[in-house]
């Protein structure tokens, strides 16, 4: 028993010292577990599969926003990573600030090209192979991105061409939520997902949701992939590995569009 209560306290003194350097706007809004994480290697990472439940997501009335699609699709599975960003003396939460996250975000045509590690093929790979904004989901016709010169609207929605270079060539209706502060993006897929001649995923159940929440010094970047649908041959749950590489390559993206870091 001692042993016990002397390991139990051993842990819980590594846990403080571990996240003592996260300020408290951030290690507040998580539990001790994955603030430790976050201070300790900068990254949580989890994999949940049907009915399961998300485990880093801050704790942001805007978070609901993610909960919500969670609950509504049901995936089959999916994979969350969050990660805390020192931002090296400078500030993101200001309106300036807030308007460059959001139009980061929002440069949906900045998608193509993006790099991630391929595991099933054990290389890097294109993500996106073309990305731009269309008029319609039918029409399809090419228009820029959208930029904002002032406080971004509190909700926002646009359309997408993206050829993928897994899941081929479809649309996508992206949301973009912002208050408090904090922006959530939300894509999802508004047209059949076919991979080859097998028909994959039914709109609305291939989904990657972005969190991006400024607090002084630091910038919470939260992002998860969730799936619905067919799974010929374990198809989907072989890339598991690869759609964190995504999420990775999605975080690479920002930092490098966002001119923060």
């Amino acid at each position: 028993m001692k042993r016990k209560i002397g390991a139990m306290f051993a842990f819980l003194a590594l846990t403080r010292a571990l996240f003592a350097d996260l300020p408290p706007s951030v290690s507040g809004l998580f539990t001790p577990e994955a603030a430790a994480l976050l201070a300790g290697k900068g990254e949580a990472t989890a994999v949940f599969k049907e009915n399961g439940k998300l485990h880093y997501l801050p704790s942001l009335p805007q978070a609901r926003r993610v909960a919500d699609k969670i609950d509504a699709m049901n995936p089959m599975f999916g994979v969350e990573v969050c990660l805390a960003h020192r931002l090296a003396g400078r500030q993101a939460d200001t309106p300036e600030g807030l308007v460059k996250i959001y139009n980061t975000l929002a440069s949906v045509s900045s998608l193509k090209g993006t790099q991630y590690y391929s595991v099933t093929r054990d290389r890097m790979r294109e993500f996106f192979t073309e990305s731009y904004r269309i008029d319609d989901p039918e029409k399809r016709n090419k228009l820029p991105d959208l930029r904002f010169t002032s406080p971004p609207p509190s909700a926002h929605r646009i359309f997408t061409f993206q050829d993928d270079s897994t899941f081929g060539r479809n649309v996508y209706r992206i949301d973009y939520w912002f208050t408090g502060g904090c922006i959530v993006m939300n894509m999802e897929n508004a047209s059949k997902v076919w991979y080859g001649i097998l028909p994959l995923v039914d709109p609305g159940n291939l989904a990657y949701l972005i969190l991006v929440y400024p607090t002084g010094e630091y910038l919470v970047f939260y992002s998860v992939v969730c799936v619905k649908g067919a799974n010929p041959f374990g198809i989907l749950e072989s890339r598991t590995e690869s759609f964190h590489n995504r999420i990775k390559a999605l975080d690479e993206w920002f930092r490098v569009q966002s001119g923060l870091f």
